[in-house]
This record gives C-alpha cells, structure tokens and sequence, in this order.
C-alpha cells in the first residue's frame, strides 16, 4: 500500500477496488479493520487519523470485531502519521502549496 488513506481516498487494491475508504466502511467494515491490523503488524500506518478514530469507535461499538481486531485500538497512535511536508516547512503553507500545485502542473492560483 502506499501512502495513508483518507475517507475519500480511493482504494486500488484487493477486493474493494475503485471504492472510497468511506464506501466500504459503510459496506465491510470489517476489512478495514482486518487491513488496519495487516499493517499495524508491519509497523505501519494505513489511515489517517480520522479514519483510524472512526475504526477504533465502530471496534469498541462492534463486539464481533472487537473480539477479531480489538488489539487494534489506539495501536496507530504509537505509530504515528508521517508529517505532510506543506505543514514541516518553514515558509506558510499557502506559500508551499501554491509553489507544489504549480510544479506539478496544477498552474496558477
């Protein structure tokens, strides 16, 4: 997998392919919980904070999925999400994200 997904990040891999993050928690859940696990093993980070909050809520909800993928929770927090490189610079963001968007070819504000 690359990168970390948000809600509206598209999944092009596995059985929900083409699917938002968002559709398929609203459809299997579970296998969002199931991938989360697969990549905390791995020592990595698959979501965003928001997701990984709203997974670790429907796991403490969820007995089912609790009893599967409760080890999960709170586990991403000890990883920790890579800082996006517009908020670690030192210049203001509005300044970082014009001179990125125009560099990779987005053009002018």
């Amino acid at each position: 997998m690359r990168g970390i997904l948000k809600l509206k990040s598209e999944l092009h891999f596995g059985k929900h392919n083409g699917k938002t993050v968002e559709e398929v928690m609203l459809a299997d859940v579970g296998w969002l919980c199931w991938l989360r696990s697969e990549e905390l093993k791995s020592g990595k980070n698959a979501f965003d904070t928001e997701v990984n909050e709203l997974l670790d809520a429907v796991l403490r909800d969820d007995k089912n999925l609790h009893r599967r993928f409760g080890s999960s929770i709170g586990k991403w927090q000890e990883i920790g999400n890579p800082i996006p490189t517009v908020i670690a610079t030192p210049e203001p963001v509005s300044v970082v994200l014009r001179e990125s968007a125009y560099a990779e070819g987005w053009g002018a504000w």
